[in-house]
């Protein structure tokens, strides 16, 4: 088991993430400052079905493709024996800017999907999900248009605002079919 965190100090305006390897004996396996790059979250996920999690940074940031300051979400491999990590993907963006992020084996098939809030233009937001496909993401599934969707809560399950996202229909549900968020 592993622990990722953002550890951000004020006073000095640096922003470190660091892994922990909670195994038998908890060791600090790396940590990197990321300032310039702003990470907010940190998540693991097991996208490549091969039992090893990786990393999801969170940054805000530009990018050459897209350089206007937005939130964006890269995977990186973990190398455990040289404790460090390697890019597998660091795109531009998706198809929406998004507000939040995690990574959750929705569908059960050992491949942790990774599932963002997205804003769309007319300022309603959509729970969508991507899944990896070779050397990159694909958008797999997407909710409805909501009014009001917030930020995934912390639980076993995948939840977004406190109600439960399910598939149904090929479709991505938060809470009751008829529930007015």
């Amino acid at each position: 088991m592993e622990l990722a965190l953002v550890y951000k100090n004020y006073l000095t305006r640096k922003s470190l993430v660091e892994v922990y390897s909670l195994k038998e004996n908890p060791e600090l396996i790396l940590s990197k400052e990321l300032s310039k790059y702003k990470p907010w979250r940190v998540k693991f996920g097991n996208i490549l079905g091969d039992e090893e999690e990786e990393l999801l940074i969170g940054f805000i940031k530009k990018t050459p493709l897209h350089p206007i300051m937005d939130k964006r979400c890269f995977a990186y491999k973990i190398d455990w024996e040289n404790k460090s990590y390697i890019p597998m993907y660091r795109a531009s963006r998706f198809l929406q800017s998004f507000t939040d992020f995690t990574s959750y084996d929705l569908d059960k098939d050992g491949y942790a999907e990774l599932f963002l809030i997205e804003k769309n233009r007319d300022g309603s937001n959509r729970l969508t999900c991507y899944k990896w496909h070779g050397y990159g993401y694909q958008l797999f599934y997407k909710s409805k248009d909501y009014k009001k969707l917030k930020e995934f809560t912390k639980s076993e399950k995948l939840m977004v605002d406190g109600r439960e996202v399910f598939l149904q229909d090929e479709k991505l549900i938060i809470g009751e079919k008829n529930e007015k968020l």
